[in-house]
């Protein structure tokens, strides 16, 4: 007979989430768990889907897989990940403490970020003593799964649609590139399932189970049909660390970790290119504009109240029939870049390191944070000083450009040599205009706190602000 599981005695509830892009097989992994009864959990399940119907959650219902020893929970016409996070707190709470369940299994919604999802954990909930907890008080994440459709993969990738037009709906988060998102969901994984290989040839699996290695090389990559996979290797596997998640990308263990494979299985190999000179403007948008589609993101200057997003997003516009030339040429002439990621420096724009995004076709260039020689060292919170002097040189600093590509069959030399190309000779007269949109203004002032922001009143502060966002540290 099961024993009642109790908030004061009980161990923490492991949670399983499931993600994967619209259609990767996500609902079928979810029967898939629930059909095999060769493990004796009681496993509660919370359901999501954007649509106006929630059709997943139907279907489990219909192929009567919710017995008694399982509880479905559907999370009613919205986003776990965005609109539905407080709802989401309260479910996991009740579920956990309740003493009823064993293991629990969420799965996201198609659109959703696992990221955000896996954040709600650490977010505070009422308790019952009137206080504030955790859900990471009563529950953890055990894994943190994402499902690849193998037949669609590179389509999805080289989208230059965003989520809204490829929905035919406006959705929550909707103006987010279908093949950033794609990434995201990769990049955050600890396992990582293929799936749908039946459909694609053996080379073309293996190529996608390399390049997914390449994107997160700390998650662990398995090949299926129908979302078939042991479940010993997607529950209870003790395997997600959300500090290892955070830093799993590839793009991101390559500028930090210098994680540069040697070998080019399958031709899939990343390297980063990094220089000490600034982009010239002009010549950097037109080499862009040439074989991608250009995103700019910036902060809006409207009010929040009247901008949700609190971003303004401006694409070059490209047809349909552009898009695929765009990307043919540069299949030819660099090989094919898939991922990249980084930080630039434009001529002109010496206070803020811009954010270089590359996912499949679209190049998305957004206003980063402020480079470390635009700020006084009394301002550098949260860094060991003496590891940023190791990025300073000369009289600009740490100014400079660094990004990680990751492709297929990539040309290095000629990749390189055509950023080259865009830099500013040391001799150059730089006199032309700047395409790119304005990005905010840095501004280092002192500041007194008032009453209610500080019990230290009086106290002089210096704060760096950029657009909207103030960062303060204490003057003694």
């Amino acid at each position: 007979m099961r024993t009642r599981r109790t908030s004061h005695s009980a161990p923490k509830l492991p949670v399983t989430i499931l993600s994967g892009f619209l259609g990767s097989g996500k609902t079928t992994l979810l029967k898939h768990i629930l059909e095999t009864k060769t493990h004796t959990m009681r496993t509660a399940v919370i359901v999501n889907d954007m649509a106006e119907l929630n059709i997943d959650a139907s279907l489990v219902k219909s192929g009567s897989l919710v017995q008694t020893e399982e509880k479905l929970v559907e999370m009613q016409n919205g986003c776990i990940c965005c609109t539905l996070r407080e709802d989401l707190l309260i479910e996991v709470k009740k579920l956990a403490l309740s003493g009823q369940f064993d293991y629990m299994v969420v799965e996201s919604t198609g659109i959703g970020e696992p990221q955000q999802v896996a954040e709600t954990f650490e977010l505070s909930v009422p308790d019952t003593d009137g206080g504030m907890a955790t859900l990471s008080d009563v529950s953890y994440i055990d894994t943190m799964v994402t499902v690849v459709d193998s037949s669609n993969f590179h389509s999805n990738l080289s989208s230059i649609k965003n989520l809204s037009e490829q929905e035919g709906r406006e959705v929550a988060g909707g103006e987010r590139n279908v093949a950033d998102l794609l990434l995201d969901q990769i990049e955050f994984a600890n396992v990582i399932l293929l799936n749908k290989t039946d459909l694609v040839a053996e080379d073309i699996r293996s190529q996608l189970h390399s390049f997914l290695q390449a994107l997160n090389p700390g998650a662990r990559v398995l090949s299926c049909v129908e979302s078939k996979v042991e479940l010993s290797n997607i529950i209870n596997t003790r395997s997600f660390d959300m500090d290892v998640a955070r830093q799993s990308a590839g793009w991101l263990q390559s500028l930090t970790q210098g994680h540069t494979p040697e070998t080019e299985e399958y031709g899939i190999s990343s390297f980063i290119y990094r220089a000490r000179a600034p982009f010239h403007p002009k010549r950097l948008w037109d080499f862009f504009n040439e074989f991608w589609t250009l995103q700019q993101v910036v902060p809006s200057e409207q009010d929040d109240d009247d901008d949700e997003s609190g971003v303004e997003i401006q694409t070059v516009a490209v047809s349909d029939v552009q898009s695929p030339k765009k990307q043919s040429c540069m299949h030819a002439k660099f090989g094919q870049i898939l991922r990249s990621k980084g930080f630039i420096w434009l001529h002109g724009r010496n206070d803020l390191h811009g954010e270089l995004s590359l996912s499949g076709s679209i190049l998305r260039i957004s206003p980063g944070a402020p480079w470390f020689a635009a700020i006084p060292q009394d301002l550098w919170d949260g860094v060991d000083p003496e590891e940023v002097k190791k990025d300073m040189e000369g009289e600009f600093g740490d100014r400079r450009q660094e990004i990680v590509f990751i492709g297929i069959s990539m040309n290095k030399e000629q990749i390189s040599k055509a950023l080259d190309s865009c830099l500013i000779g040391e001799s150059e007269n730089v006199n032309t205009e700047d395409p790119f949109m304005s990005w905010p203004l840095l501004e280092i002032a002192e500041v007194s706190v008032d009453e209610e922001s500080s019990d230290e009143e009086g106290f002089l502060h210096e704060a760096i602000s950029v657009g909207k966002r103030k960062k303060i540290v204490h003057h003694t």
